[in-house]
């Protein structure tokens, strides 16, 4: 049996995000599809910035390349 959750608000990503930058111990690269946008201001309101932007080498949904922005 197999089930699938999906909740937003929790803060859960936040916390694990949170975790990897301490764990790291060092400035982290995050690549971000520019068509998330939910996405990309989730990553804004922490102080990421944007700092390139590039064709993905990843799929979107669609199976098309999809713009990527750097944070």
């Amino acid at each position: 049996m197999s089930a699938f959750w999906h909740r937003t608000g929790g803060g859960l990503a936040t916390e694990l995000l949170d975790t990897v930058r301490t764990a790291a111990g060092r400035p982290l690269r995050l690549e971000v599809s520019s068509e998330g946008a939910a996405a990309i201001r989730f990553h804004e309101r922490p102080g990421w910035t944007r700092t390139d932007s590039s064709r993905a080498t990843w799929l979107n949904a669609a199976g098309e390349p999809t713009p990527c922005t750097t944070r």
